[in-house]
């Protein structure tokens, strides 16, 4: 299950795949990018520009921060939600939904460093 990888490896599989685009559409890599992510999406992306950032110009994550020229977040939980009560109703909750729940020290430090990077 996807979603119970988020804190490793969706997100390497999302900043793997952006930068394997821009190698392949742009062989010097600084085609800028415009991102556009909503609810739940939008936290996924943040983990992975920050974890991207978090390597600065020793890998090919670089090129991902140094792409990156707009983000645009559509209804994205920055300080938890509570809506996912009414999403899920009788279901199991998945880790990634409890972890936006409400706002966590996680959640909190994570938009935080992005804050900064960004």
């Amino acid at each position: 299950d996807l979603v119970l990888k988020f804190n490793s490896e969706i997100v390497t599989l999302l900043i793997n795949g952006i930068n394997r685009e821009l190698l392949a559409k742009n062989k010097t890599r600084d085609k800028p990018i415009l991102f556009i992510a909503s609810y739940l999406r939008g936290i996924i992306l943040i983990k992975a520009l920050t974890t991207a950032a978090d390597y600065k110009c020793t890998t090919s994550y670089y090129y991902l921060r140094k792409a990156t020229r707009s983000i645009i977040f559509l209804a994205t939980p920055f300080r938890g939600t509570s809506f996912e009560d009414v999403l899920i109703r009788n279901q199991k909750v998945s880790k990634l939904l409890d972890s936006i729940k409400r706002s966590t020290f996680n959640l909190k430090a994570l938009v935080r460093k992005f804050t900064r990077v960004y």
